[in-house]
């Protein structure tokens, strides 16, 4: 996905300096993350990597040694394992977690955007999950469904006391409605995430795509 940091930075255009995906398992306790593609890279060692999908995205650490034997080794441990396939970022400049939140300040609206491959007979799947940084508000969420060819519930998320997520909406989608769905108008603090599932009602058949974006104004 998310965004979201990974949205912020890619709308600050020239922060991200690398993208990539996790090779191998890292450390069980969250203490590494293995990429052999980073061999071929500079060293970034000191700049900041985020997690950008799998069950830790979001999670962004300070790199605490030389990456280019192909681990990242962050300051803090991720929230569990790094495993293969699981997406990432290096910040192009090396700066905390509040001082990208300190440029974010200076956007009028960031629109993010991305395709969820919606995995056949997969269950729930999350589309994106929203780390605010600040207060903030999400002017619009916009969900492209045109190629499912079954069912679908769609629920919205959110982490009303900080740390639980509860369903807050959902909507039952159905094929020959329109080609898809948004939601608007949702103000959330920081530390109350929003997350956006769907889930099929009936086996598609195959994987499917579901683009969608959302557009968020700093407060």
């Amino acid at each position: 996905m998310a965004i979201d940091f990974l949205g912020e930075l890619r709308a600050l255009r020239g922060l991200i300096s690398y993208e990539g995906v996790a090779t191998a398992d890292g450390a069980a306790g969250g203490g590494t993350l293995v990429c052999s593609d980073l061999t071929l890279r500079p060293d970034y060692d000191g700049n900041v990597v985020v997690i950008t999908s799998g069950d830790f995205i979001g999670q962004a650490r300070d790199i605490d040694g030389a990456t280019n034997l192909g681990t990242i080794t962050p300051t803090a441990v991720f929230g569990g394992q790094i495993v293969a396939g699981v997406e990432f970022i290096i910040v192009a400049l090396r700066m905390s977690i509040a001082e990208v939140a300190e440029i974010e300040e200076k956007l009028d609206l960031v629109v993010i955007d991305g395709t969820l491959a919606y995995l056949d007979a997969g269950g729930e799947q999350v589309v994106f999950t929203y780390i605010p940084l600040r207060e903030t508000r999400l002017n619009t969420i916009w969900l492209d469904l045109v190629n499912l060819t079954q069912n679908a519930d769609i629920r919205l998320y959110h982490q009303i006391d900080g740390a639980n997520y509860r369903i807050f909406e959902t909507f039952n989608w159905t094929v020959g409605m329109d080609d898809g769905l948004y939601f608007r108008n949702i103000a959330l603090d920081v530390g109350r995430n929003l997350q956006v599932t769907i889930e099929e009602t009936a086996d598609e058949g195959a994987d499917r795509n579901i683009p969608w974006y959302y557009a968020y104004e700093p407060r």
